[in-house]
């Protein structure tokens, strides 16, 4: 008789991929509860798992589903409005902007590295803390943690870097919780030549009575609709390579 090993029948199996919907993702990852009880003290783990928690579910039931409608029902740029005028919008099913609600307003993700108080929090927020959280919402949606990080990264360089004026005006958006007064970040980085070889970048700035022009030609750019927006060059006499972008 023929013996035969193949699955005839397009039932799960024993050993295939689960199906994590519906799943808390904190409360079924050991490997975070054990990494968290390593670097942050027992205090600080009871303060923050109930938020962990709130989020883990969300990651395997509303998360989830927003990110599922999003992906089928991407963003769309319009490029005239009503009365034939040129606007080049782009508008985001609403199923995305409820990720946004709850990655920039529910869970404060970009706030935690800049605001006191976050979630309650006394003092600034644990820097592994907040990658907990952020660990968590990249199991469900990756694409709005990417608009996310440039935002937080952004609130970082004008943080460290920028003139006084330019703190007071853009860091109070670029950390707010609230959706009516967010502003949000994005980069020109990468450029055709160097791809993520930043080093070959060829975009040079120059000085130009007291501003900086920039000349070059940028590749790539996600988050399109963002308020403030870094963009890698090479002042004039610098070095080549990296370091002297």
């Amino acid at each position: 008789m023929k013996q035969t090993t193949e699955i005839e029948s397009n039932q799960a199996v024993l050993g295939a991929m689960p199906d994590t919907k519906g799943l808390n993702f904190y409360t079924e990852d050991h490997n975070l509860q054990y990494l968290l009880r390593r670097y942050l003290s027992q205090e600080d783990i009871e303060r923050a798992e109930i938020e962990l928690s709130k989020l883990g579910d969300d990651a395997g039931n509303a998360l989830d589903f927003f990110s599922r409608v999003a992906e089928k029902n991407g963003p769309e740029l319009v490029k005239y409005n009503a009365k034939g005028e040129r606007i080049d919008e782009i508008e985001f099913n609403n199923a995305y902007k409820e990720m946004e609600k709850l990655g920039y307003s529910k869970y404060e993700l970009v706030a935690m590295a800049h605001q006191e108080n976050v979630q309650g929090w006394p003092g600034k927020f644990p820097l592994v803390l907040k990658y907990a959280f952020w660990y968590l919402f990249a199991q469900a949606e990756f694409s709005l943690l990417c608009p996310m990080s440039m935002t937080d990264s952004a609130a970082r360089i004008v943080s460290k870097f920028a003139s006084k004026e330019m703190k007071e005006q853009y860091l109070p958006k670029l950390t707010t919780t609230d959706m009516d007064e967010m502003w949000t970040g994005a980069q020109f980085m990468t450029e055709k030549q160097g791809g993520s070889d930043v080093g070959a970048n060829s975009s040079t700035a120059k000085q130009v009575d007291g501003e900086w022009r920039i000349t070059g030609d940028k590749w790539f750019c996600p988050n399109p609709t963002a308020d403030i927006i870094l963009v890698l060059a090479r002042p004039e006499g610098a070095e080549k390579g990296t370091r002297g972008l």
